[in-house]
């Protein structure tokens, strides 16, 4: 007995177990026939080899035996069962996962799980067709997932086909959740501001998403003394005047309150900010407030009441005013200084004695 591969292909090797049969009349053998894969680009359709069998008692007795040799196919089917596939962050989701030889040839099917360790990475033996027993898997969500529907991937690879390769997706849910109960946080870049009279002050608003799901909404301000003030929202990303939010989970946006006075006295006003919100993917509503800071209002400066000169002497106002006048009217004494001049003078200050000194100076004694 024989083989033969009229396709001259180096894809297989063959073997026959023996290659010579004594038989009696009537008699049957089994012979087998080995084929090895030692190279893939077979086609799908496979090559024809001939099995040849002739007797050595007669020449003429001859036998041939056309085979298909096609390369194996590899598949995998993955069934997934979630007994619990919703869960807030940090929480399990869990199941059973089943595997199925649909390739056309005994193989070794591995399992794993992708990006996630969920305690699956099992090696199955089987034979065409086969499938095998339930594995049990489970993941521990991500503390910093966010809210809504995720993917947990299945996969498995081929011994036999090293670029074989299925996947299946198994949906679960992510819970909303917040921080310690608190969707956002509000914080300014100080604690106290003052208004000079006339000019306005400025407070950057910081608003963090606390939540693991979108929040949408809106800024404002209250508080004692908020009609002291007028104030205009700037969203610092896009320099737009506005006072509304939407934040991804965990995110942040600045906004700038620009403060002006709206009187005309020394006031204080103790400002709280208050952030209105809706959490999109439950139509939660809510709001969440600042701490309070202090804005310090000027009102117009005072007239001066006297003046400091050197050595720490301080005139008041009287004493400023009389000083400056005598200061006037000596200038004007030396540069006028007839009879006629000073009696007119004299009548208008009568309570004050005037003399011309050597020296063009004015004595005086009020």
């Amino acid at each position: 007995m024989s083989l033969s591969d009229s396709s001259d292909s180096t894809w297989f090797t063959y073997s026959l177990s023996t290659t010579s049969v004594s038989l009696a009349s009537g008699a049957t053998s089994t012979v087998l026939i080995e084929v090895r894969e030692v190279m893939t680009g077979a086609t799908a359709n496979g090559i024809t080899i001939t099995l040849h069998a002739t007797s050595s008692n007669d020449p003429s007795a001859i036998d041939h035996l056309n085979l298909t040799v096609r390369p194996q196919v590899a598949g995998a089917e993955i069934t997934v069962i979630a007994d619990v596939d919703e869960t807030p962050p940090g929480g399990i989701i869990r199941g059973s996962v089943v595997v199925k030889n649909t390739g056309t040839a005994y193989d070794e099917l591995l399992l794993t799980t992708v990006d996630m360790d969920c305690g699956v990475t099992t090696l199955f033996e089987l034979e065409a067709g086969a499938s095998s027993s339930a594995i049990p898997w489970s993941c521990t969500i991500d503390e910093g997932a966010q809210s809504g529907l995720a993917s947990l991937e299945f996969r498995v690879t081929s011994t036999s086909r090293s670029d074989y390769v299925e996947t299946y997706a198994e949906i679960y849910s992510v819970e909303p959740t917040y921080a310690n109960g608190n969707v956002l946080d509000i914080t300014t870049d100080a604690s106290t501001y003052k208004i000079p009279y006339s000019g306005g002050t400025s407070v950057v608003v910081t608003v963090t998403n606390l939540a693991n799901t979108h929040v949408e909404g809106v800024l404002s301000y209250n508080g004692e003394g908020t009609g002291m003030l007028i104030g205009q929202w700037t969203r610092i990303l896009d320099d737009s005047a506005v006072n509304t939010f939407q934040l991804a989970p965990f995110a942040s946006a600045e906004f700038m309150l620009t403060l002006t006075s709206n009187i005309e006295n020394d006031e204080t006003a103790n400002i709280v900010l208050k952030a209105t919100y809706e959490i999109v993917v439950t139509s939660t509503t809510g709001s969440e407030e600042s701490e309070q800071f202090s804005v310090a209002i000027a009102g117009p400066a005072e007239p001066p009441q006297g003046v400091t000169l050197p050595l720490g002497i301080q005139l008041d106002q009287s004493t400023t005013l009389n000083t400056l006048l005598n200061q006037m009217l000596q200038q004007w004494f030396v540069q006028h200084r007839n009879h006629r001049l000073r009696q007119i003078t004299r009548h208008f200050f009568k309570s004050c004695t005037f003399a011309t000194s050597k020296d063009n100076r004015l004595l005086h004694l009020c």
